[in-house]
């Protein structure tokens, strides 16, 4: 019996050990793919890429605000930590991890709509797999168990790769060199969405629910208030949508409106760009609230003017 117990102790031992080194390989390798979404976070980690500028927000904020563009006209440096499929919980997760490795930028363009105000759990969901080599970094640890993950995926190798058997097998071909991937290149941050237009992407926006809720609405107001005692000037932004889908979408108005009553009593710039002429034109959408990459192009350089003939912004 002792033998039987000392073998199955052993064997515990091994199976441990291998999973420990075998997420280790993968958790390294992971973060060497080049392009959306790895590239941002192994960026912001390297502390390299303090900004003047900083976009933050959903997908929207991802597509729609082009760094060298911005970069071009302001003069100033800028950096997109849009993240798609997410709510304000998981933005301001990425905002702190990049203030804890890079300075506090002197403006913040929060890219504002229904979308942010939700709370949503990340496991399994879109692009999670972004958030899984992060767990061997302390500073996030604590705020990726805030966003859904447990302690089994924090401290048993291997248990938050359990249905990743894709990005394991790319995070070990990474790790030896044997492949180097490259989906979606990014720059500072920023990556377009290249999908054609296309009607069923309309009604598919229509869909995205808003999971609004006082928890998610608590959390925006309370960093409305950090940032406004911090120095930093935020600018509240609704980038152009597609007026199709604002047709459809009859509580827009609603949210527009309560952004706009906190910017003017916060003193906060506000530029609501939902009603733009752009956005009477279906070719520089790719779906109801998502721009081309040469919609992106135009309205990137429509906002960069705007922010320094308003003076919102000195170059």
């Amino acid at each position: 019996m002792k033998k039987f117990l000392t073998k199955i102790v052993v064997f515990a031992i091994a199976a441990y050990l291998l999973a420990l080194g075998l997420d280790y390989v993968i958790s390294s390798g992971l973060p060497n793919s080049l392009g959306h979404p790895h590239q941002a976070w192994r960026e912001i980690r390297s502390g390299k890429y303090a900004s003047d500028i900083v976009i933050l927000g959903t997908s929207r904020a991802l597509e729609h605000y082009d760094p060298y563009i911005i970069d071009s006209i302001t003069g100033l440096k800028s950096y997109n930590l849009g993240v798609g499929g997410y709510g304000i919980n998981v933005e301001l997760m990425k905002y702190r991890y990049y203030c804890h490795y890079n300075t506090q930028p002197t403006y913040l363009i929060y890219d504002v709509d229904q979308l942010p105000l939700s709370i949503m759990s990340v496991p399994h969901q879109h692009q999670s797999e972004q958030f899984l080599p992060l767990f061997y970094d302390r500073t996030i640890r604590k705020d990726l168990m805030d966003v859904g993950y447990s302690w089994m995926d924090s401290y048993i190798p291997m248990a938050r790769y359990w249905g990743y058997q894709i990005h394991s097998k790319r995070g070990i071909f990474e790790y030896f060199g044997l492949k180097h991937y490259c989906d979606y290149p990014s720059y500072r941050g920023h990556m377009p969405d290249p999908d054609p237009w296309e009607t069923s992407r309309l009604r598919f926006s229509d869909s995205i629910p808003s999971h609004v809720d006082d928890e998610a609405k608590t959390m925006f107001m309370n960093f409305v208030q950090e940032c406004c005692e911090s120095g930093m000037q935020l600018i509240f932004v609704t980038s152009p949508v597609y007026y199709r889908y604002v047709e459809m979408s009859p509580e827009w108005n609603q949210y527009i409106a309560w952004y706009d009553s906190i910017a003017k009593a916060n003193n906060i710039p506000y530029l609501n760009y939902s009603n733009h002429p752009i956005c009477q034109d279906s070719t520089l959408f790719n779906a109801g609230v998502h721009l081309t990459p040469q919609g992106t192009k135009i309205w990137s350089e429509i906002l960069s003017k705007d922010l320094i003939e308003k003076q919102i912004i000195e170059k």
